[in-house]
């Protein structure tokens, strides 16, 4: 038998006597408290609420255990008194106060768990804030947990998102327990709809998009943070947990970077094998005849498509030989200053025109003469996610005839401005 060295406690020695105390003390500091199940309120009136049952892991900071309700608790509040809490505490002599209170709180307590703040309207109860900055709701720190999309339990076409951590470039981001969006649901098949998450600020978003069929699929990621696939069909009205797909990256197995980026050859040299176009920065391509296109809008139908991996600066140059051609380039950034930023680029050789667009708005262009240009092209990129397009038109004079663009200055760097597709 080893020695007790470093004054162990051992929670619970085998062999050993075991009361209430004993066994509850073993979730303490090891399982995090917090509402882990349920736990949602509704307006009963203006002075009532009316909370589900749940499943939590409560402290009174010496003593934990968990509690479970069965059935719904009405709780009388006041705009005085605005958040629902949970509060227990461990009392040895008195075993009826093992149990949980139910209390409306103008401040709530250090080991108290948080539901909900309640919103009023002068003094009538109107609905609840489960993401108050000030007193959160207590969702327990449990990677399994963050952001799980799940049913709100209401007859209703939306989702609820538990609360969570990103982590974006520049920062994590916590992301409160919330509603999604309303759904609108199919008219004639099936559809299947995403639930995706903006890692760079947090925001959570539905996605629609999708194509109604019998065996419908889904939108493209497209390089997403997608957290759920819904699948809907026509006349439903609610979303139980049976139409959500958990799509978590974070829950799904990781891949060893040696089956991504590199192999080890036959006389054992490591060898580096090309990264996935797609995890790195680059500009998306669409290429059709003539050269009257100056929108991009114009090119909704193209003959070809492809991608230029970039981190702003754009090298052009093909040659024609029978037509005029245009070409769009297409890259949605994020600036993650939080403030509007200006990126300076310089647009050298043009044969022959560029038309410059920013969140769907023509901000510059060039139809001079063909030749080096040795012009200032300006991006005001606003905070958040910005849309940056090029568009470059040969006129195909004579043949062959070489068009080129040179547009020089790299804006993506992770630390102002990141890539987002």
């Amino acid at each position: 038998m080893s020695a007790n060295v470093g004054s162990q406690t051992v929670t619970l020695i085998y062999y050993s006597p075991a009361d209430v105390e004993l066994v509850n003390n073993r979730s303490k500091e090891i399982q995090p408290t917090g509402i882990y199940k349920g736990g949602y309120l509704t307006v009963v009136d203006g002075s009532h609420c009316q909370l589900s049952p749940l499943v939590c892991e409560i402290s009174d900071g010496t003593y934990q255990v968990k509690i479970e309700t069965g059935a719904t608790v009405n709780i009388a509040v006041a705009s005085a008194t605005p958040y629902v809490v949970l509060r227990w505490v461990h009392d040895l002599a008195v075993q009826s106060n093992d149990y949980m209170d139910f209390v409306a709180t103008a401040t709530p307590a250090t080991n108290d768990l948080v539901v909900a703040k309640c919103l009023f309207t002068g003094a009538t109860l109107t609905g609840f804030d489960y993401g108050d900055t000030a007193y959160t709701r207590s969702f327990p720190k449990q990677p399994r947990l963050y952001l799980q999309v799940e049913s709100t339990g209401e007859s209703e076409l939306r989702v609820r998102i538990r609360s969570g951590f990103v982590q974006g470039n520049a920062s994590s981001i916590f992301v409160p327990e919330q509603k999604s969006s309303s759904i609108v649901a199919p008219i004639t098949s099936n559809k299947i709809y995403l639930v995706c998450i903006d890692p760079a600020t947090g925001v959570v978003s539905v996605d629609s998009t999708g194509t109604e069929a019998a065996t419908p699929a889904a939108p493209a990621y497209a390089g997403r943070l997608v957290l759920a696939e819904i699948k809907l069909g026509v006349g439903n009205t609610t979303i139980p947990d049976s139409k959500i797909k958990d799509v978590r990256p974070f829950l799904t197995p990781g891949r060893s970077p040696v089956d991504d980026v590199s192999l080890q050859s036959v006389l054992g040299i490591l060898q580096i094998k090309q990264l996935p176009i797609l995890t790195l920065p680059r500009y998306t391509i669409k290429w059709k005849s003539g050269s009257v296109w100056t929108a991009p809008t114009s090119f909704s139908v193209v003959t070809q498509t492809g991608s230029q991996v970039s981190l702003g600066t754009l090298l052009w140059g093909s040659a024609n030989t029978s037509a005029s051609s245009s070409t769009l380039f297409t890259m949605t950034v994020n600036n993650i200053t939080g403030v509007t930023r200006a990126i300076t680029q310089l647009l050298g050789w043009c044969d022959d025109k560029a038309y410059f667009w920013l969140n769907g708005t023509m901000i510059d262009s060039y139809v001079g003469a063909t030749g080096n240009a040795n012009k200032t092209v300006t991006w005001n990129l606003l905070a958040g996610s910005n849309l940056i397009q090029v568009i470059h038109v040969d006129q195909m004079t004579g043949s062959p005839s070489y068009a080129a663009l040179s547009l020089i200055g790299d804006f993506v760097d992770d630390t102002h401005v990141t890539f987002v597709s």
